[in-house]
């Protein structure tokens, strides 16, 4: 029969969550663009990502010496545990497929801390940096960092932490999310832009008109990219060939980092091939069935 993906599924997979810097919250917005509360009473909430065990973890700037934290937010929930303590400004927050958490340290170390995946416990990872904010992973685990004050991208050497310019040119970049074929995206926030970095390195503008925009993530359903904008208190749907965006939600106080809900369910591009793989099986199956024997004169059954 043709494969079938569950609605729920799907209505899950769309759910995107917002830090409030000013609001000290993490909002949830349904893909109607409805917009409620997670948690409250955080303080200036930054970098926002997903956990291997389905829940949210979230950088909190208490701007005080090693006063600040990561927390666990359960999802669903909201409820608050605090995870990761003892951290001095951290920003970007990353996640590997192993489970290992990179937190983009502001300040005392600048660079990047790493926690091993089920500990509690951040260590220095990767130094040389400048102003490290937002931190990714490829495919390939590589991590990548923006580092706000001489705008550039770094690539981090997985085995040593040791850090090369992958690519220059930014204009305060702040945050950074790999699409599914491995190009890289960099919020802007002074110039109000996106860039687009291809695997090789070269940059050119995604998409322009932004109000200081610092988060993004992509879609795992629709593959559409969204940015936070801190000057417009509102999220932008970016057109999936670039170049524009609508408003998605606004009245948002404050937004910073995003994160969708991660989700197994196939993009959409692949739906088509996945049904009709159903439905040649379905046909195979059909036409390769035993053909029932006649029934015998006399004996025919009720």
């Amino acid at each position: 029969m043709p494969a079938v993906v569950a609605c729920c599924d799907v209505v899950r997979a769309q759910t995107l969550y917002v830090t409030t810097n000013s609001g000290g919250t993490i909002q949830q917005i349904t893909s109607g663009g409805t917009v409620s509360t997670l948690a409250s009473g955080l303080t200036a909430p930054k970098g926002l990502a997903f956990g291997t065990n389905g829940n949210l973890y979230v950088a909190q700037d208490l701007s005080g010496t090693n006063t600040s934290l990561v927390s666990q937010v359960t999802v669903p929930g909201g409820v608050v545990s605090n995870s990761i303590t003892g951290l001095q400004l951290p920003l970007g927050l990353a996640f590997n497929t192993g489970g290992d958490l990179f937190i983009a340290s502001y300040s005392s170390p600048v660079g990047i801390l790493k926690v091993a995946a089920g500990g509690t416990t951040a260590t220095t990872f990767a130094t040389g940096l400048n102003s490290p904010f937002g931190v990714a992973v490829n495919s390939s685990g590589v991590l990548f960092v923006a580092n706000r004050d001489n705008g550039t991208v770094s690539q981090v050497n997985m085995s040593d932490g040791t850090s090369t310019v992958f690519a220059s040119g930014f204009s305060q970049p702040n945050d950074l999310k790999f699409d599914s074929a491995g190009n890289l995206y960099v919020s802007n926030f002074s110039a109000g832009t996106v860039s687009k970095v291809t695997t090789g390195g070269t940059v050119t503008t995604f998409v322009s008109g932004l109000s200081s925009p610092v988060g993004l993530a992509f879609n795992p359903v629709t593959g559409a990219l969204f940015v936070a904008q801190q000057g417009a208190n509102a999220i932008a749907e970016v057109a999936l060939a670039g170049g524009s965006f609508t408003t998605f939600a606004s009245g948002i106080s404050g937004p910073q980092y995003l994160a969708f809900t991660p989700s197994a369910i196939p993009e959409p591009s692949t739906y088509a091939a996945i049904m009709g793989l159903g439905s040649l099986g379905y046909v195979i199956w059909r036409r390769r069935r035993p053909t029932p024997a006649a029934t015998p004169a006399g004996n025919v059954h009720a």
